[in-house]
């Protein structure tokens, strides 16, 4: 009995953890669906890293205005004839020496070059981010086209449904007819036709509704899972709120000039250029260094002597000035000297000296290099304001070419839209001669296939005026919502 229980409770363990996964599995909306893009993009997250990259690089230059401090030590060891670097005397034995040695160097004055940079970076970082926003702009974009694909999927497929449900009615009740001798067998051959032609057209919506969903997920950078839902905004809710009297063009335009990133990001790239001619022509002032050091030195073969012993011995000092024949004689000291090691910490004492030096570099003649950097930059300069110009072309190109879909999209709907309710009331009047044997098969059929024919074309115009819409909202700059 215990091992039962056991076992029921190890079959229940994925049913408890893993079940309500799946049962509380969220309705992705559109919002939802733009944040975990963008938080998951692999092109969104090198822009990021490359920014950081940027970042450390302004934090290097910024440096580059306090002193440097470098430290350094070296021992070495010496056999045979060789000049003690202490001492300086001529040495023929074995020793062994150390130096040690603290430095620092400070730039006073480079032509303002290091805070040229630094400006010159922080507007690279700044053009950097608004590049990262355009790509998040541009996979929001993506996200929003392929949701509405969804969307358009699922309306689709709920059509495709019906259609198979009303024509197996109307098959049923040919089979009856047919039996009661009111229609020909052969209308009974093109329902079932027609049945089998919806039954596909359902499969195919279904599989489409499918291949939208592994497109959406894959912008998204979100695994495959046969659980994904979105949330379904009622689509003509929402265009019953779409404002039909949008802004001209130029106003638009005008608008997307003060908010869209790319031109943001090709103004920075512009200022940046003018800074890097002011970073060139730097290189034509002279540099000013300020340098100072702290070094000591030890060596094994230096010694300490003591006077161990004083002795005196006359010495001839010189001759008479009148008579040089005369010699003059003195007592002078002599001493005996005993050696003794001189410790390492009283010579690094005894051999420890500063030093401070100012360095100056004025530029006379380089072959030609500070002038060649400063007319590349200016070249340079002007290939991005022309880069800057070419963007705000292609952006204005893009919201006139948005607003003129706008306008066709709005103008295809409304046509399909009174065509659909034309059409659909002749089907519904078809329908009911049909179905008291007042029309046959094949003339009911061609008005089904006409009232399938513009529902599709009206759900196409929908969605894709929808679409049309969020575009033109997307260059205005109101957020990309449904």
């Amino acid at each position: 009995m215990q091992k039962k229980k056991f076992l029921i409770i190890l079959l229940l363990i994925p049913v408890l953890f893993v079940a309500p996964g799946y049962s509380q599995t969220k309705e992705w909306t559109l919002k939802k669906c733009i944040e975990y893009a963008n938080n998951e993009n692999i092109q969104i997250k090198q822009n990021l890293l490359s920014n950081k990259l940027i970042k450390e690089n302004i934090s290097q230059i910024k440096a580059n205005r306090i002193p440097s401090l470098n430290a350094g030590a070296g021992q070495s060891f010496t056999w045979g004839a060789s000049m003690d670097p202490v001492t300086g005397d001529y040495q023929n034995e074995n020793y062994s020496s150390n130096n040690f040695n603290l430095s620092s160097s400070l730039v006073l004055f480079n032509g303002l070059k290091n805070t040229k940079s630094i400006k010159q970076s922080e507007v690279n970082y700044q053009a950097a981010e608004y590049k990262t926003e355009q790509i998040k702009e541009n996979i929001s974009l993506q996200i929003t086209n392929a949701y509405l694909n969804i969307l358009y999927a699922n309306e689709n497929l709920k059509n495709m449904t019906e259609q198979v449900k009303s024509t197996k009615q109307q098959l049923g009740r040919t089979e009856i007819m047919v039996k009661a001798g009111m229609l020909p067998e052969s209308d009974l051959l093109e329902m079932k036709a027609q049945y089998s032609s919806d039954k596909l057209a359902q499969t195919n919506a279904e599989n489409q509704l499918a291949i939208a969903k592994v497109i959406l997920m894959q912008l998204m950078e979100l695994p495959l899972d046969e659980h994904f839902k979105i949330s379904k905004p009622a689509i003509d809710n929402l265009l019953l709120k779409v404002d039909k009297d949008f802004n001209n063009p130029e106003k638009i335009y005008s608008q997307a000039l003060k908010l869209k990133p790319e031109i943001k990001n090709a103004l920075l790239n512009t200022k940046s250029k003018a800074l890097e001619i002011d970073i060139a022509k730097s290189s034509l002032y002279p540099r000013l260094t300020l340098n100072g050091s702290l070094t000591s030195r030890y060596s094994s073969a230096r010694k300490l002597y003591d006077v161990s012993a004083t002795f005196w011995q006359e010495e001839e000092i010189g001759y008479l000035q009148s008579d040089p024949t005369q010699v003059v004689v003195a007592m002078k000291p002599y001493h005996n000297m005993t050696a003794k090691d001189y410790c390492f910490f009283d010579q690094i004492n005894d051999n420890f000296f500063q030093s401070v030096s100012l360095n100056l570099s004025i530029p006379i003649f380089n072959n030609r290099q500070s002038k060649s950097n400063i007319s590349r930059a200016i070249i340079n300069k002007k290939i991005s304001e022309l880069e800057e110009q070419s963007v705000k072309n292609d952006l204005r190109k893009k919201i006139e070419q948005a607003w003129l879909d706008v306008k066709a999209a709005r103008k295809e709907y409304l046509a399909n839209k009174e065509q659909y309710a034309s059409v659909k009331q002749s089907y519904n009047n078809s329908k009911e001669k049909f179905n008291i044997g007042m029309m046959n098969s094949v003339d009911f059929l061609i008005n089904k296939t006409k009232f399938i024919k513009a529902e599709n074309s009206l759900l196409n115009a929908k969605f894709n005026y929808v679409f049309k819409v969020k575009i033109l909202d997307f260059y205005s700059g109101k957020p990309l919502s449904l």
